[in-house]
């Protein structure tokens, strides 16, 4: 009987913390607190009609209390699988939760009707009356028929969801929060094996009921109070740890009590520890703030510093918190992105905007000093990335800015104002003419291996007015470069006011080019080709005149260096070609069979397709093309030779005659005679002769006929001005004369006249 009575007062003492705890859940409102108050509405419930069969002493109330005891636990479990699937988070509102919950419903409904119909049929359970030694009853013994396993099947299956609810979650979860279901795990299973232990040995009085209050209190409490302030300083703990600020904290002795990780790794790292110690105790006020940048072997590191002085209720210290936030990363993005605006991805020069905006800054902050501003210009650069592609052309354009690098001196700045185009502020004292064309000149090494020739042209303007907008200063430095682009003498050029003026007039002439050519204003002329057997005539040379409307008729030895700068020449080029075939094509209708000599720029090899272009023009006109005769001068084989060697050998194959022109006038190479089948070769004989070394002139022509001659070319000569150096060129073997020892150049029906009368025709 004592054990009866102490185990109804532990129920009730118990279900204290319950019905607290409940009300407690109805306060708090969070996600978990409705299944909690069912879940404790369930067990007081259970609680209740337990203690109640202990109290009573007729057979019939025992057996009614005991049945609907049994028949409350599956519900009990149910609230309990309802609180699992929120507080777990799995699957909460899934269909499968729905499911499960449902069908555990009707299995609980089943088992209640069960204990219902048992009142009458004591098929599933009985209450046996148990007696000491001196017949006094003890308490009631369950007898549990067939029936009641299928109870404790319900019972069951609803056990081994909550663990296995558990088990998944304890899977999946981080360190951090896996302790949480864990502890709730091991208390679950101790709590059903101590109640599978008294079902199985039935005594009187179930102690393992107690279990019930007992989870159901530390469930409420874990997931309500300790689990959510554990979690709490978990997570600051975890954040503490992880966080890119250095955090410790020091007590009011100054004793450091906590240093996070980061912390740890800095005073290993850059040995800030002192000067966070300094920093502490220069500190007088509650909360400082400052931004620091420490150097350590070479590294800086910046960092954001907040000290705040702890106190308590009272105002008294209880210590100190130093947080620093290392901005280093962020600070260095931020120079990152500072230098990639103001500096040249490629050449890390400054960029154009950049090395206006500085130069003007030097400039204003050091008048007692004379400056130069030099711009640079690669010639033809385009034709660099077209032909040998753009990976190369990348390369010069390092090696150029390494070049200006070069001239490191104070005050000095470099950039890259745009493609090949560079710029330097220097001191004039600084600058060196020979220098920078020697470092100019050292690029060709790169293409050693092309047969490219590259050229720089340099261009300076010397600084006059300090307030003078630079990228104007820019510009004209590049007027200057431009008055010698195309020159293959001179590199570098200064500035001065007739280049303005000259720049003007070039820029009049490049707009109305296109207009030139419509209203022909540049006219094809011809000069004779003379045999030197027969003195007949056997062909004519074309010579191009611009009718300008400002200085008149000019030839074309005065105005190709200009469409030469200006990339115009293979325009006016495509124009003579057109006009040299309609000549052609009148000749062969007229039974003249003449040749007709075209020059061919260096130009032309780059921007047009030269067999597609004259194949297309003899198709056009209907002529033979033997009777075009294609003029090159040997500068073109001073770089790419191997493009322009396939370029005019599929002309030779297409019938055209190849010339080269000007031969021996410049830097020529016998490999071009080998390379190339040519067919007639030009030798500028006024040049030759331009000198007091008579004898040794003429024995070196001769040498030049004779050679191209034993290789089946025909020599041409021209520039004659007198009878006894064409009598000459007569014995040594030269087969065509063009020159004005006849008549002057003429236009095509000048031409026709005036040498059909004369029967050189």
């Amino acid at each position: 009987m004592l054990l009866r009575y102490l185990l109804s007062l532990l129920i009730y003492i118990m279900i204290l913390p319950l019905v607290f705890f409940t009300v407690y859940s109805l306060k708090k409102k969070e996600n978990v607190s409705a299944s909690l108050v069912i879940m404790n509405f369930m067990c007081l419930l259970t609680m209740y009609l337990y203690a109640s069969s202990l109290w009573v002493e007729e057979y019939k109330y025992v057996f009614g209390f005991a049945n609907f005891y049994y028949a409350s636990v599956p519900w009990l479990l149910l609230s309990v699988v309802n609180f699992m699937f929120i507080f777990t988070g799995i699957a909460v509102k899934s269909k499968a939760s729905i499911v499960i919950k449902v069908l555990i419903l009707i299995c609980c409904l089943f088992d209640l009707n069960g204990f219902i119909m048992n009142l009458n049929g004591k098929k599933t359970l009985d209450i046996i009356q148990k007696f000491d030694s001196t017949g006094e009853l003890t308490g009631w013994v369950a007898s549990y028929g067939w029936i009641f396993n299928i109870h404790l099947a319900v019972s069951y299956i609803q056990v081994a969801l909550i663990a296995g609810l558990l088990v998944r979650k304890i899977i999946i979860s981080t360190k951090i929060f896996r302790i949480k279901y864990e502890i709730i795990f091991g208390m679950f299973l101790l709590i059903i094996a101590v109640n599978a232990v008294f079902l199985t040995l039935m005594p009187e009085y179930d102690f393992s009921i107690l279990g019930y209050v007992i989870c159901a209190v530390y469930l409420c409490y874990s997931a309500l109070y300790s689990m959510p302030k554990y979690m709490s300083s978990q997570m600051m703990k975890l954040i503490s740890e992880n966080i890119n600020h250095v955090v410790v904290c020091f007590d009011s002795a100054g004793n450091k009590v906590y240093a996070n990780k980061k912390a740890v790794e800095l005073y290993s790292d850059i040995g800030c520890e002192s000067h966070l110690d300094e920093l502490i105790l220069e500190t007088a006020s509650d909360s400082f703030m400052n931004s620091e940048i420490l150097k350590v072997n070479g590294r800086e590191y910046f960092f954001d510093e907040e000290i705040t002085r702890v106190k308590d209720s009272k105002n008294r210290l209880v210590g100190v918190c130093a947080n620093l936030s290392d901005n280093t990363k962020v600070m260095k993005q931020m120079q990152k992105e500072l230098y990639d605006s103001t500096h040249d991805e490629l050449t890390g020069l400054y960029n154009r905007r950049s090395f206006f905006e500085y130069a003007s800054k030097i400039l204003r902050n050091s008048r007692d000093t004379e400056f130069y501003i030099v711009a640079t210009n690669i010639k033809d650069f385009k034709m660099i990335n077209s032909c040998f592609g753009t990976e190369l052309g990348d390369e010069v354009l390092i090696a150029q800015s390494k070049k200006l690098l070069l001239a490191d001196y104070p005050d000095t700045i470099h950039g890259r104002i745009s493609s090949d185009n560079f710029a330097m502020l220097i001191p004039k004292n600084c600058f060196n003419q020979t220098k920078a064309v020697e470092n100019t000149s050292s690029l060709q090494k790169i293409f050693d291996n092309l047969h490219y020739e590259i050229k720089v042209y340099i261009g300076i303007y010397e600084v006059s007015d300090i307030y003078e907008d630079v990228s104007s200063m820019y510009d004209k430095a590049q007027i200057a470069m431009r008055s010698i682009y195309g020159s293959y003498d001179r590199t570098f050029a200064f500035y001065d006011r007739s280049l303005m003026d000259k720049l003007y007039e070039e820029k009049n002439i490049i707009a109305d080019f296109d207009k030139f050519i419509k209203n022909g204003d540049f006219q094809v002329r011809l000069t004779p080709l003379i045999t030197c057997s027969t003195e007949k005539l056997c062909g004519a040379q074309t010579v191009v005149y611009w009718m300008n409307p400002v200085k008149g008729l000019l030839r074309e030895n005065t105005f190709e260096p200009l469409l030469d700068r200006t990339m115009m020449q293979h325009k006016l080029d495509l124009y003579v070609w057109d006009k040299a075939a309609q000549i052609l094509s009148g000749w062969q209708k007229k039974g003249i069979n003449l040749y007709l000599n075209i020059k061919v720029s260096q130009q032309s090899f780059y921007y047009t397709n030269l067999p597609e272009v004259f194949t297309g023009l003899v198709k056009k006109y209907d002529v033979n093309p033997e009777f075009m005769v294609l003029g090159v001068n040997e500068n073109c084989f001073t770089r790419d030779v191997k493009m322009h060697v396939d370029v005019l050998n599929k002309l030779h194959d297409a019938g055209f005659r190849i010339e080269l022109d000007d031969f021996g006038s410049q830097f020529s190479s016998l490999n071009i005679l080998k390379d190339i089948d040519a067919d007639i070769l030009k030798i500028n004989f006024d040049q030759f002769y331009q000198t007091e070394q008579t004898e040794r002139t003429l024995t070196i022509i001769e040498s030049m006929i004779t050679m191209a001659k034993s290789v089946g070319m025909i020599v041409t000569a021209r520039c004659m001005e007198f009878q006894h150096q064409k009598d000459f060129l007569r014995s040594a073997g030269c087969d065509i004369i063009q020159e004005n020892y006849y008549e002057n150049v003429v236009s095509e029906s000048e031409f026709e006249q005036m040498y059909a009368e004369k029967n050189l025709i």
